[in-house]
């Protein structure tokens, strides 16, 4: 039987974990900004951010090579109600992918994007599973839920491969540019899930 994850877990908010071919980092300002430089110059993933923030930050210099591990840099505020989680080919550097994980009144949503160069190569089921597995084991929660668009079956493959089973939510809401969706919602549950950080969990109202 597993155990729990392995995982640097510093007390100003740093978390580096590893599997088979990604380290899986969280905190680091640098990581969050190329994500989002990611999303943004995405047709696909980010087609749905409202079109003066893809334009801003289109427009902003990109590397998908991360900084090295052990460069000393500013990490993000610490909020444990809102945790990133950049996957980092440990081979090429290369900033492959990020996932989200957000608590709202006590509800923990994880969602995330890979870089579409590196699709169809397993790192988004990789990735996925392996926060999951962060996001139950040192960070202590049970219960997580993802939504989806009916008709986005590369989306319903990603959370069905790691763990989620098909859950009741709200049945329509719109996206953060305005147009209306239809949801899939997912949960994923883990009821031996343990709060191992050294930093508190997210909240539970």
């Amino acid at each position: 039987m597993a155990g729990p994850p392995v995982v640097l877990c510093r007390p100003d908010g740093l978390h580096v974990a590893e599997s088979p071919r990604l380290w899986i980092v969280t905190g680091r300002a640098s990581d969050h900004a190329r994500w989002q430089r990611l999303v943004a110059g995405d047709p696909v993933a980010g087609g749905d951010w409202p079109v003066r923030l893809r334009h801003a930050l289109s427009e902003s210099p990109f590397d998908a090579v991360a900084d090295p591990l052990d460069a000393d840099q500013p990490l993000l505020p610490d909020d444990p109600n809102h945790l990133f989680f950049a996957g980092i080919d440990q081979h090429t550097s290369l900033l492959v992918a990020g996932v989200v994980a957000t608590t709202t009144t006590g509800v923990t949503e994880v969602g995330g994007v890979v870089q579409r160069d590196c699709r169809g190569r397993g790192f988004g089921h990789e990735m996925l599973g392996e926060v999951c597995r962060l996001l139950h084991g040192h960070f202590g929660v049970a219960r997580l839920v993802a939504g989806c668009e009916e008709a986005n079956l590369a989306s319903r493959a990603w959370l069905a491969g790691a763990g989620f089973t098909p859950a009741a939510g709200a049945p329509a809401y719109r996206l953060a540019n305005g147009r209306p969706a239809r949801p899939m919602w997912w949960e994923r549950i883990d009821a031996k899930a343990v709060h191992r950080c050294r930093r508190p969990g997210p909240s539970s109202r």
